[in-house]
């Protein structure tokens, strides 16, 4: 059976505690609520204990914490037999680190000398001189000597190897330096705690066996295959004779733990360290020395030189072969912009890809997605050969549609109030914050990698008039401005044609204007740097300026990743809403839905595959935090007076610290929309106050959550300088507003609980419109798990906390029940879940029956026209209305907006009552058939006004307050 082509998917998580075994029991469930595609994290073999699967350690096997090959097959066979798809999360950016790795042991084993030391990004010689042909690992927790001293580092024998040990980690011994171990063993006498001494002819093994060792080739690239294939043999020659005699493996054990007896002990220690190819370092010093490329600043990911023929094929053969065996019918490619070379790696994995697919897909080609983060008014590239983004620029597009611009407004200036001495341009003030977040990531965690661009940089400089004093220091300032002034991720600038693309240069443009405008560059290096990205590729230094491009290229992007999206974001905090990662809290508003109707109609033309996605496993918060957090714009003048009340009631809970009081207006500010967005507000008892332990449950997550918002901010603490101090501080007063106990008797709690209860309801005709908008739009919705059912969920760990599926399972049964048993069933469900949008089935409802709309037509949603309808009437600026064509079928999707003028506070935002005369203009054609909406399943007709065609909103939203209608 040819599996489904792409029409909805639905992402899942797999780690230890949710394995292949876990999956495979929803694929029934998934049928069953309308998705193609099940959407998988990464499931090759992580480091141990991964929660998410961004650290592959070995690419060439299933996880075996997920349940290993036969669980993954059970899996796979599952989907097919239900008729679905698997769509794949792929990591060819980096790979984790540690000892499930045997391709970095390998290096840390023999370093430039390894097999593989060329598939890492490491800079054996274009680094400090102390770290040449070495691996800087900044993994202790003081300085080398200390650790030492201390008797924390030590030498054991594992399975026959000799290890490195530091508390639970250990790390390989080169074999050459063996005999520094070995040399003891043999020299050793017998102690009283032996039965029976090693025989002689087995120390003799020993001393030979060693001495081999010791003369194994030097640590360089062109020794590779001898040194490690020579080594092996006497390594598994020096197992197989430590297993044969126990007094000998005794020996050699005591001998490792005499390196870590005595100043003697310890000085041999250090010797033995100090001769390995890497460097074991206080973990400070990466910001300063660390010399590979890392997947941002996690020093345990270390990145790949995908561009290598043979690191593609060793990466990719699992994955690809799983592809041919029909195991897996699409792939998301995880950070796409850390390659040196996307589009040449997109090609390269779409010619394999397609050819293992051959066949196994009918008339589509294998999905190829990529994380692409595009910022506001950027594109994908047409030429890169892929069905499209994971999203994140349609979430923020439809994120708009729900704010008032006018309420934004005034919640602004309320936000610049509460921060004397802020710049009170909205614009100019979040593009400083963004320029200085990532000027600190830059001068930090990233300052290795800037000054390897100066290195790659300085001999070009040398060879221009403009700039040849600058040495390599001066360069990397500038380097570092011109950095933090990118206005994307990155340029793809790659020598396949001798100038840049006009799509790059532009990007450059604006960079050189930001820079000028600064003043921080001298006007010569902004246009020394500007010719070395845009001058044609054909001159004599060609091959020196692509490489440093390149590189620039892939430092641009994590720039933009940690100073923006883990800094900035957490800084610059209005409408925490609109913060989500590729968003711009200061993007204009007052053409929201036209953007979202033009970024549409783009979609359906260029990328009609593209994923849609609301939530994911990175969002900052869940789709419905956002949305009730959006409802504040419509009740901007209660909020400011709401968080003016809140800030004299706890202000004799803030303590005085060293650097100011705790929190600090932002963080105060960012806690209460926090607090707003996740309250529990239930079907009954919309305005209480939660009882203890549901009380006590949410003062720990948000707790959590604050600690983590104000080290990415990093003005007071952060990951790698905490503030002890001020993160107590804070701790203290989240707990002094949430109290484990008598938090009834709080005069905040029951402001705060009625405030909630209040925003709510806009917040649910939000989410319910963003679903039919979510479900209907060009492209592929993607469903995050658990996300069908009312999910007020934080950035992670807090999103990623375990889902109820049983739950799910047995509420679209009773759905599917009262649905289809019928019409009075039906409609008393649909009349039931409109009176009460907290009740989980109503977001249940609305998500399975769009699901099944665009299962029963799914060219119609794939490949049909977009066509935004126009709306009129008294409350025209509240519907978004369009239609999707497709030869002679059609649908409808109409939603709600900004329904607090629509009464959408207190009751349904539907009827006469909410929507007076406003009516959705049509062309003739869509006109002309009964309409049924696949939500309620009522029939709905639409009427001649002239010569319009219309349809009435209180009679299409009559019962409840979204709609997508289809011909019937």
């Amino acid at each position: 059976m040819t599996p489904p082509a792409l029409g909805a998917t639905y992402r899942l998580q797999l780690h230890k505690d949710f394995t292949f075994e876990d999956a495979r029991k929803l694929v029934a469930y998934l049928k069953r609520l309308g998705v193609t595609h099940l959407y998988a994290s990464p499931i090759l073999r992580a480091r141990p204990g991964s929660t998410h699967g961004y650290d592959v350690a070995d690419p060439t096997t299933a996880n075996p914490e997920l349940g290993g090959e036969e669980a993954r097959k059970r899996l796979t066979a599952a989907i097919a037999e239900a008729g679905l798809a698997l769509l794949l999360d792929i990591v060819p950016n980096h790979m984790g680190t540690g000892s499930a790795n045997p391709f970095w042991e390998d290096v840390l084993t023999h370093g430039p000398a390894s097999r593989y030391a060329g598939w890492f990004d490491i800079r054996w010689s274009n680094t400090a001189e102390p770290l040449r042909g070495h691996v800087l690992l900044p993994v202790l927790g003081d300085r080398l000597p200390a650790v030492v001293e201390r008797g924390e580092l030590g030498v054991a024998l594992k399975e026959g190897r000799l290890r490195l040990t530091y508390f639970e980690n250990d790390f390989p011994i080169d074999p050459a330096t063996y005999p520094l171990v070995l040399d003891r063993a043999v020299a050793a006498r017998g102690g009283k705690d032996e039965r029976t001494a090693p025989r002689p002819g087995d120390v003799e093994r020993l001393r030979t066996i060693a001495r081999a060792l010791g003369g194994l080739p030097r640590r360089v690239r062109e020794n590779a295959e001898e040194r490690s294939t020579r080594a092996e043999e006497l390594l598994d020659e020096l197992a197989a004779l430590l297993k044969k005699s126990a007094p000998l493996r005794r020996r050699v054990e005591r001998a490792g733990e005499s390196f870590a007896r005595g100043a003697a002990g310890r000085a041999r220690l250090l010797e033995l360290i100090r001769a390995q190819p890497y460097r074991l370092a206080f973990w400070r010093r990466a910001q300063r020395l660390i010399n590979y490329r890392r997947f941002f600043d996690i020093n345990e990911l270390v990145a790949l030189r995908m561009e290598r023929d043979e690191v593609f094929t060793a990466v990719h053969a699992t994955v690809l072969g799983w592809v041919a065996d029909g195991e897996v019918q699409g792939l998301r490619v995880d950070h796409v912009d850390g390659l040196r070379d996307p589009l040449g790696y997109l090609e390269r994995l779409r010619r394999e890809g397609d050819a293992r697919a051959a066949g196994k897909l009918g008339d589509e080609q294998l999905p190829i997605l990529v994380e692409k983060i595009l910022t506001p008014g950027e594109r994908l590239r047409e030429e890169w050969p892929v069905q499209g983004t994971t999203g994140y620029e349609f979430l923020n597009d439809l994120e708009s549609v729900f704010v008032s611009a006018e309420g934004a407004r005034a919640i602004t200036e309320l936000y610049h109030s509460l921060r004397p001495g802020t710049r009170r341009e909205p614009l100019e003030d979040f593009e400083e914050t963004a320029i200085h977040g990532k000027l600190r990531i830059l001068g930090g965690a990233l300052a290795p990698d800037v000054r390897s661009l100066a290195a790659l940089l300085l001999p070009i400089a040398k060879r221009d008039r403009r700039v040849r004093a600058l040495g390599a220091a001066r360069l990397a300032k500038a380097l570092t401005e011109w950095l933090a002034c990118f206005p994307v991720y990155r340029t793809y600038i790659d020598g396949r044609t001798p100038a840049p693309t006009a799509a790059d240069r532009e990007v450059v443009e604006r960079v050189v204007k930001r820079c000028s405008e600064r003043g921080r560059i001298a006007p010569h290096a902004i246009e020394f740097l500007r010719d070395v990205m845009l001058q044609p590729l054909t001159d004599d230094d060609r091959e020196a300026r692509l490489r440093f491009i390149e590189r620039l290229q892939q430092t641009s992007g994590p720039a933009t990743a940690k100073g923006v999206e883990d800094t900035a974001l957490y800084q610059y905090v209005p409408l925490v809403s609109l913060n989500e990662v590729g968003g711009e809290p200061v993007r204009p508003l007052e053409r929201a839905v036209e953007r979202f109707h033009e970024a549409n109609a783009e979609r359906a033309r260029a990328w009609p595959r593209n994923l849609l996605c609301t939530n994911t496993h990175d969002t900052k918060r869940s789709a419905d935090v956002r949305a009730r957090i959006d409802a504040l714009a419509e009740r901007a003048e209660e909020w400011k007076a709401a968080v003016t009340r809140w800030r004299a009631i706890n202000a004799p809970l803030r303590k005085r610290v060293k650097g100011g009081a705790v929190p600090d207006p932002n963080s105060e500010y960012l806690l209460y929309q926090t607090l707003l967005g996740v309250w529990p507000v239930g079907v009954e008892q919309r305005d209480a106050v939660p009882d203890g332990k549901a009380l006590e449950g949410l003062r720990q997550r948000v707790e959590e959550y604050m600690l983590k918002a104000v080290k990415e901010a990093k003005l007071h603490t952060s990951w790698t300088d905490a503030n002890e101090e001020y993160e107590s501080a804070l701790k203290e007063f989240v707990a002094a507003i949430l109290p484990k106990k008598g938090g009834a008797r709080s005069e905040f709690l029951r402001d705060l609980a009625s405030f909630a209860a209040s925003l709510d309801r806009l917040g649910r005709w939000n989410a319910l419109a963003r679903i039919v908008l979510h479900m209907t739009s060009p492209g592929t919705p993607d469903l995050y798990r658990g996300d069908e059912l009312w999910n007020f969920a934080l950035v992670d760990p807090d999103n990623r906390r375990p889902v109820d599926f049983a739950a799910r399972a047995a509420l679209l049964d009773e759905l599917a029940r009262r649905h289809d048993e019928s019409r009075e069933s039906r409609e008393s469900l649909v009349r039931e879940l409109a009176a009460t949008p907290a009740d989980d089935r109503a977001k249940l409802l609305v998500t399975w029956r769009a699901l099944q709309a665009r299962a029963r037509n799914p060219a119609l949603y794939r490949d049909g026209e977009y066509l935004p309808l126009t709306v009129e009437g008294a409350r025209a600026k509240h519907a978004v209305a369009f239609a999707r064509r497709l030869g002679g079928r059609a649908s409808i999707t109409i939603a709600p907006r900004l329904t607090a003028e629509l009464g959408g506070g207190e009751r349904v935002p539907s009827g006469v009552a909410a929507w007076e005369d406003t009516r959705v203009i049509l062309p003739a054609e869509l006109g002309r058939a009964e309409l049924v909406c696949a939500i309620t399943g009522n029939r709905v007709r639409s009427v001649s006004n002239g010569a319009s065609t219309i349809l009435a909103l209180a009679d299409v939203l009559n019962d409840f307050p979204v709609a997508v209608l289809e011909q019937s």
